[in-house]
């Protein structure tokens, strides 16, 4: 009966993956794209893309190789764009399912990216190990062949595509922001600000061609100025 109920949740999981896979695909051309710009073969861009399996992560990856970024700009650069990751890990770990200890707790976590977290939280069930891998099993592929793909077209494709598809990585930023500005209209200001204030910093000599350190920069300091400023109160401070 166990082993019945784990198969049937494995393939509930791969069953839920095959969209997400889809979708991680075509995200992944660009950062293939972008990892043989940054000179990497085509064998660390797919183990960039199966150990990262982040957009924001691996954007921020390439994008710290090709400007020689030292390895403290990528640890920062890292931090920041996964640091969502840590607050999904709590919710993960409040709904998971009671056998999900030990090493299978990291290996959910492995791959907790938005997706799969969107997917295993909204069930009805706690989140179980069978289903979350199921996911894992199909998605990962999905990304890294869109990475190794993404990497070969880029090599024969005219320059004015590769661009193109350079430009569509930025839709998934637009598509992560607008939402949210669009619930709480007071997020426009810092991310106004935000955009003000790395343009203002791209026009200073040594911080033109690091971009990785920009953004360091801007995102400690106006992240640190709104959280003192600006506090989010909690449900029982608005009562």
């Amino acid at each position: 009966m166990i082993t019945k109920t784990k198969n049937t949740e494995l393939t509930l999981g791969m069953k839920a993956g095959i969209p997400i896979a889809i979708g991680y695909f075509a995200c992944a051309l660009t950062l293939g794209i972008m990892a043989g710009d940054a000179g990497l073969s085509i064998w660390e861009a797919v183990l960039a893309s199966l150990c990262l399996n982040a957009s924001a992560g691996e954007f921020a990856f390439f994008t710290v190789i090709t400007e020689g970024g030292s390895l403290i700009t990528m640890m920062l650069m890292e931090a920041i764009a996964n640091a969502r990751y840590a607050l999904m890990s709590c919710v993960v770990g409040q709904k998971a399912d009671k056998n999900l200890l030990g090493l299978r707790r990291f290996a959910v976590g492995f791959d907790l990216t938005d997706e799969l977290f969107s997917a295993a939280v909204t069930r009805d069930t706690p989140v179980n190990l069978s289903f979350y891998g199921g996911m894992m099993l199909v998605s990962m592929p999905g990304w890294a062949l869109g990475t190794a793909v993404g990497f070969l077209i880029g090599n024969v494709l005219p320059a004015f595509m590769i661009t193109a598809f350079t430009i569509s990585l930025l839709g998934m930023f637009i598509n992560a922001i607008v939402p949210a500005a669009k619930k709480q209209p007071f997020l426009w200001i810092p991310i106004v600000l935000t955009m003000g204030a790395s343009y203002g910093l791209s026009k200073i000599p040594r911080l033109a061609a690091q971009s990785g350190i920009r953004t360091v920069i801007v995102t400690i300091v106006i992240a640190l100025l709104f959280a003192i400023l600006f506090p989010i109160k909690n449900e029982e401070e608005n009562a």
